[in-house]
């Protein structure tokens, strides 16, 4: 399926157009989904790479975030990374949810030893689940500079 868009960055306009395909190939960039990609910068070819490397740009840092953004777009690791994160963030949210809940009751209600066990026990389970969020944070802006770079 082809794809394509535009970027504007300090008024220059970028226009791209990919061939994506829904799974992985041997052809695709990195042996991804992506096996023909051209960004045009003031209507001039400036990266292209079509089943291999025809022009790469020449160390331009707004090409190289375009083409950042593109492969995120159709990377399947970097959609499953993100999906991953979403579910962590849902998670955190809802032990939040639990916390607020758990206050409400203590202050209905007189504080027991039971009590606050459990909201230490929830709040242990935010940190954690925190400490995830972190990590796969750091695993995917490292696949951004290291597995999706101009190679």
């Amino acid at each position: 399926m082809w794809r394509d868009g535009k970027f504007i960055i300090n008024g220059i306009v970028y226009e791209w157009c990919a061939k994506v395909y829904d799974e992985p190939s041997e052809y695709g960039i990195n042996n991804g989904r992506v096996s023909k990609l051209e960004i045009r910068k003031n209507n001039r070819a400036v990266l292209n790479y079509d089943r291999g490397w025809d022009i790469k740009p020449d160390n331009d840092a707004d090409i190289e975030r375009i083409y950042r953004c593109i492969m995120c777009m159709f990377d399947t690791k970097f959609q499953a990374t993100i999906k991953n994160l979403a579910k962590m963030m849902h998670a955190v949210a809802d032990d939040c949810d639990t916390i607020t809940d758990s206050c409400k009751h203590i202050n209905e209600q007189p504080t027991t030893e039971d009590t606050l066990n459990d909201m230490l026990t929830l709040c242990e389970s935010i940190k954690n689940t925190t400490e995830e969020v972190y990590d796969s944070v750091g695993e995917l802006v490292s696949d951004l500079y290291d597995n999706l770079s101009l190679s």
